[in-house]
């Protein structure tokens, strides 16, 4: 989609039906979460006996939950 396209999409005009807004939605988390995933791999933890870093259910496995 072009950019006059995205702005109008944003601006809430209901001239554009709800699933292009929701396309426009969806591409720009997808793009969020694209920005994010390095700094998220940079902080992934590493075993320190292997160097090894943590794979994605080890992590949450290993996430302090609570502190009782």
């Amino acid at each position: 989609m072009n950019e006059s396209v995205v702005a109008a999409l944003r601006a809430g005009k209901p001239s554009w039906p709800e699933a292009a807004r929701a396309a426009v939605y969806k591409a720009e988390q997808q793009r969020l979460a694209e920005e994010k995933e390095p700094e998220l791999e940079a902080r992934r933890p590493v075993c320190t006996g292997c160097g090894t870093r943590f794979t994605d259910i080890r992590r949450e496995a290993v996430q302090l939950t609570d502190w009782g």
